[in-house]
């Protein structure tokens, strides 16, 4: 009888014993993770996050480079982090959906060792590391964070402040190499805005143009992968809009639409999107290379648009591959006619995989960019 009592009082009250409560449904994720020649890595560290550093669930990777992780389901989208010693990290973000399991295919770019020259470099450090800020250092603030605003103002107060009278600091903002111009406000940030300057409050927010902070008040702080500020004397791009500038670069899986922000896309949809992102101009074939099985591939950087020299494209299917020459370009004879998925590595950078098309109606070269892996 006084059991009875008390779980009728539980009841009441709206407290179900542990027992009693409902399980959410559970999903399995299985993640392969594979070198830029497609190899399996064993024994990487792989987890499941949900935001900024909240693990969900982890595990190290097989002798296939395969690790399966089960965690309960949630209505969100999931981001799927690899890493390993001698390797950039890697993440890519993934959408559930309804399905009850998924699974990722993450690839990490092999590190170059190699040992550099000695050289000076305190003071350009300490601009690098005012300017600069990536996911790992993101990750390991204990700070809450909500947005890229959020990033910058508390992890880095200095990062786009000016040294040269007359600059205006954060003048400009590009992300994923497009750069954004007249995004729409973000009316909460235009009244924090107005606050800190009626304050006369000394930070970012004081003295960088709200189009800039609309754009970063945008931006999940977990869907960054770096962020770096170009002041108003740097020149090295040569681009229009280029100085006075912040540059997000986002993580694999990540697109970003102005008055929308940040969001997840599907693995089919990323192809298309780095196919899209406008690079300096592949040099026309020669008339003797006009023939579709000598279509050709151009490679660039995706902060500074120079071509890639030296870096691998290899078919996945055959192993069969070519080498980028002096001007980002190779000629993509070596694969097999009807296309197929190409890899793209280079030391430095990170790679990634796209799918092409070799027909007579496919003829356009290919541009393509790869971002640096910092």
């Amino acid at each position: 009888m006084i059991a009875f009592r008390r779980l009728t009082m539980l009841l009441t009250l709206g407290v179900v014993p542990c027992a009693a409560r409902a399980q959410l449904p559970r999903i399995v994720i299985v993640v392969h993770v594979t070198d830029s020649l497609r190899a399996p890595v064993e024994n990487a560290d792989v987890s499941v996050v949900r935001g900024v550093k909240d693990v969900l669930a982890s595990g190290v990777t097989d002798r296939g480079g395969q690790r399966r992780l089960a965690l309960d389901a949630r209505e969100e989208d999931y981001q799927v982090v690899a890493r390993k010693v001698g390797f950039a990290r890697s993440s890519v973000f993934v959408d559930r959906g309804r399905r009850d399991s998924l699974r990722v295919e993450i690839t990490l770019q092999r590190l170059a060792q190699r040992l550099d020259t000695v050289r000076v470099t305190a003071s350009q450090s300490v601009k690098r590391k005012r300017q600069f800020i990536d996911a790992d250092a993101i990750a390991e603030s204990e700070r809450p964070l909500h947005d890229a605003f959020d990033v910058i103002d508390k992890l880095r107060p200095s990062f786009a402040q000016e040294q040269f009278p007359g600059c205006v600091g954060g003048k400009e903002i590009w992300v994923n190499g497009r750069r954004i111009i007249y995004p729409p406000t973000d009316f909460m940030m235009q009244a924090r805005v107005r606050e800190a300057r009626l304050s006369h409050r000394k930070s970012m927010i004081a003295y960088v143009p709200l189009s800039t902070l609309s754009v970063l008040a945008s931006i999940k702080p977990e869907h960054i992968e770096a962020m770096e500020y170009r002041d108003c004397s740097d020149l090295s791009m040569g681009k229009v809009g280029s100085e006075s500038a912040v540059f997000v670069s986002l993580k694999a899986g990540i697109a970003f639409d102005p008055g929308t922000g940040s969001f997840p896309i599907s693995a089919a949809a990323q192809d298309s999107v780095f196919a899209s992102i406008s690079r300096r101009p592949v040099p026309p074939p020669t008339p003797h290379l006009a023939d579709y099985r000598f279509r050709l591939l151009g490679l660039y950087d995706a902060e500074t648009g120079d071509p890639i020299a030296g870096a691998e494209v290899v078919e996945v299917a055959s192993g069969t591959k070519g080498t980028t020459s002096a001007t980002g370009t190779v000629s993509l004879a070596f694969v097999r006619d009807g296309g197929g998925r190409l890899a793209l590595s280079k030391a430095g950078y990170r790679g990634d995989t796209v799918t092409v098309t070799i027909s007579p109606r496919d003829t356009i070269p290919v541009t393509l960019v790869l971002f640096k892996a910092h």
